[in-house]
């Protein structure tokens, strides 16, 4: 049973989102709280994510416990100083093909490691791709069939990997939120990162100009991504057409038309 904490008291919140709020956890510590709607599934596969990957020398916060909280969920985790890459963009502007390089270093850095311990990245994707009232059945089909052809790879992906996730600490880069990490082709895990940059705009203040500022980041980041890379785009490509459609599961209104056409654009370049 998760241990029921008193002291120390809840510190000053750190930060937070759909999915949960941080709050600072004594001096070196912070806790993680779950939103009601989180499933403890969900919970657990963080906890033993990061334990996971921490112990094979990942950067990953180091895990310490669950906890309840004034009736709410937790996970305490090490407190990690730094600020997220997302951060020092709009602080520093100017350094952002070097931000956009350190971005794609780690990502290339946890692609180079694996774990049968994760659970398979491409059986998900099968599933929530059945599940996407958007999609036909024929594009259901077609996309089966794309996904049974491209190759499903081992090594570990992060399957939630954005500038927020990624914080330039005085050790080095260290990246949070592995609650989603599963084991798969490292470009599914890239197409991830660029749907997720194609579609957080459309709900920001200011949306033409942060669109703007994510399409410039996704191709620095690629670009750096794939320099001296055995893969491809065109590979790419492929992987962004799954992930597109994967991500229709449980995309809102505004969302979906920018989704669909990406999947409609890319079954349609697909061999018959």
């Amino acid at each position: 049973m998760p241990k029921t904490h008193r002291p120390p008291p809840l510190g000053a919140k750190l930060g937070g989102g759909k999915a949960a709020d941080v709050h600072a956890w004594g001096a070196d510590k912070v806790v993680k709280l779950y939103q009601p709607h989180i499933p403890d599934r969900r919970i657990k596969a963080e906890a033993f994510n990061a334990q996971t990957l921490h112990a094979v020398g990942l950067p990953v916060p180091l895990f310490f416990e669950q906890a309840e909280i004034d009736g709410r969920r937790g996970s305490v985790f090490e407190r990690i100083e730094g600020l997220p890459i997302s951060v020092s963009l709009r602080k520093n502007p100017f350094r952002f093909f070097q931000l956009a390089g350190r971005f794609a270093a780690v990502h290339r850095l946890i692609h180079h490691t694996e774990s049968s311990e994760l659970p398979p990245l491409t059986e998900h994707l099968r599933r929530v791709i059945a599940h996407a009232s958007a999609l036909s059945p024929a594009q259901k089909n077609q996309l089966n069939s794309l996904l049974h052809a491209l190759p499903a790879g081992g090594c570990v992906c992060h399957f939630d990997f954005h500038p927020s996730n990624v914080i330039l600490s005085p050790r080095g880069p260290v990246v949070l939120d592995w609650g989603s990490a599963r084991q798969g082709n490292p470009l599914a895990d890239v197409a991830r990162s660029c749907v997720l940059f194609a579609t957080d705009h459309i709900s920001a203040p200011g949306a033409p100009v942060v669109k703007i500022w994510n399409d410039a980041f996704t191709q620095a980041y690629l670009h750096y991504y794939f320099d001296g890379a055995a893969q491809t785009r065109e590979e790419l490509q492929r992987w962004i057409v799954i992930l597109a459609a994967a991500k229709l599961r449980k995309a809102g209104v505004r969302e979906t038309p920018v989704l669909m056409r990406l999947v409609e654009r890319g079954l349609s370049n697909q061999p018959p």
